[in-house]
């Protein structure tokens, strides 16, 4: 036996060459998977353990997001009276983010409790899928570093989420997992074949496009790599047509909660993401304010949040998933990954959350070109060390230093900017009813309040607070933000500093 080959029984690796090259008389042949490493049930276990601490700690200690505060609305209105006032945007995410709040109260923890239970759905799927496409070791790595890795928001230099974004009632969030588990289960269509697997790949990724429109695109690579490498399978074309049939039905089954109004709300998703382009949406990246995304916005916002120690990690663990020989896994992989960062890339409207989407099968992109390398490494034969195995060990131990850091982090993590506003101002007495704002939402912590965008009030019915966050009021004319000032003193306000945040109030 090769040492290749005993360093890949050694630590469970099922080679996805090797497992799926032949096609002998319509059958595959599956392979074993080797028992557990040593301390590789330990280290299980720990990942397991880190990411339930990591999924649900402190999880409503970070500020509401204006959009979180917006499908939570919806989704409970959804639930309730079959009418979403969250256009554009398909329902099947807000209406889990409605569901929860039945069950766990109208609060922000019941709406995060949906990303929460995700993010520890997509750490299991992650240590699974990278176990069987390239050994124990992979799918720990993969699954730990989805965990701890931390992945915020900063705009126009202002940090405006906490340590990671798949914690946060986004449509993203159910979406990113939803994709994921849709391509595990392609994964097992393609190499094993069989209807079950054809039909629940269509039905979870037409899921993930019902909660974020784009994740459809996701069934293209899906099929072509399928259909490209299992060419000539019995039964192909019937496994095909049911992954597109059950997708195309999974999508349409969410939209069956508008009753007679469904088609209607079908033609109004699938034209919401021209129209929004037409549009465009202002952002900051870096000091400069621009109307319509560039194509590199995406990467920008990235590199803004991750800083560029852990970006070169990261792109180091890409540079040595191309040298991978799992080529299969890898271009199947590659070819959803890049669907998604294209599609977002080509819009418009970039946003720093889209990026949660995509980032579990690029951490488990990460994870299989840094394993495959460090496997070299303990496994060496020789005293001279190679620069790539080096390489991959070192990016691999940046990568555990900055998630360890972020654990500490969030283990210490206190109330965001908008929490600290609402206790001093509840201090002061102050118990608003319409809240002027440009920025995240600030009504959920007043009972009975209401938010009103600023740039889409005339100033003719007076708040009692008004709350300007310069991540987004920086997008805008000075003269508009010196407008909305002049009307906070017309009413009588007091200018108050908050962390980052400009808010105006008067105790009464």
């Amino acid at each position: 036996m090769s040492a290749t080959a005993e360093g890949d029984h050694a630590t469970g690796a099922v080679d996805a060459t090797d497992a799926t090259d032949a096609v002998d008389a319509g059958t595959r042949r599956r392979p074993a998977l080797a028992e557990p490493p040593r301390f590789g049930v330990a280290a299980l276990a720990a990942v397991g353990l880190l990411g339930v601490f990591s999924a649900f700690w402190r999880l409503d200690r970070a500020d509401w997001k204006l959009d979180e505060d917006a499908y939570a609305q919806a989704g409970w209105v959804l639930v309730h009276q079959g009418i979403d006032p969250n256009l554009g945007h398909p329902p099947f995410a807000k209406l889990l983010f409605g569901g929860a709040q039945v069950v766990l109260g109208q609060n922000l923890a019941a709406v995060r409790t949906v990303s929460a239970l995700g993010f520890l759905g997509a750490i299991a799927v992650l240590f699974v899928f990278g176990r069987r496409v390239a050994g124990w070791w992979t799918g720990i790595v993969a699954a730990g570093l989805f965990a701890v890795v931390p992945r915020t928001m900063v705009v126009g230099g202002w940090q405006v989420a906490e340590l990671r974004i798949d914690r946060y009632g986004m449509l993203e969030a159910v979406a990113g997992t939803l994709v994921l588990v849709g391509l595990w289960l392609g994964w097992r269509w393609i190499v094993d074949g069989g209807m079950r697997w054809a039909v629940a790949t269509g039905v979870v990724l037409g899921l993930a496009g019902a909660s974020k429109l784009n994740a459809l695109i996701v069934i293209v690579p899906v099929v072509v790599v399928g259909v490209a490498y299992v060419w000539g399978r019995a039964r192909l074309a019937a496994e095909t047509a049911a992954v597109v049939a059950s997708a195309v039905v999974a999508f349409l089954l969410p939209f069956a909660v508008f009753g007679r109004r469904a088609w209607d709300q079908v033609d109004q998703t699938l034209r919401f993401p021209a129209e929004r382009a037409r549009g465009g949406h202002q952002l900051v990246l870096g000091s400069s304010v621009y109307v319509r995304s560039p194509w590199w916005a995406n990467l920008r916002y990235q590199l803004d949040a991750d800083g560029p120690i852990l970006v070169a990690a990261l792109l180091v663990g890409l540079a040595f998933v191309l040298l991978s020989r799992r080529r299969l896994v890898v271009v199947y992989l590659l070819a959803a990954t890049l669907a998604l960062v294209f599609t977002a890339m080509s819009s418009p409207v970039a946003l720093p959350h889209y990026r949660a989407i995509w980032t579990a099968p690029l951490i488990l992109l990460i994870a299989i070109g840094l394993t495959e390398q460090v496997e070299r490494l303990r496994r060496g034969t020789t005293t001279r060390l190679a620069p790539g195995p080096v390489i991959a060990a070192v990016a691999l131990a940046v990568l555990v230093v900055v998630g360890a850091g972020s654990m500490v982090q969030l283990a210490t993590m206190g109330d965001g900017d908008y929490r600290h506003l609402a206790q001093e101002a509840a201090a002061d007495g102050v118990a608003p009813t319409k809240v002027l704002v440009y920025g995240e939402s600030v009504a959920p912590y007043f009972p009975g309040a209401i938010d009103s965008l600023a740039p889409f009030d005339d100033g003719t019915v007076p708040a009692q607070m008004v709350v300007l966050d310069p991540s987004l009021t920086d997008a805008v004319p000075a003269a508009s933000v010196d407008q909305w000032r002049s009307w906070a003193r017309s009413w009588g306000l007091v200018p108050h500093r908050v962390g980052r945040l400009e808010a105006w109030w008067a105790a009464p």
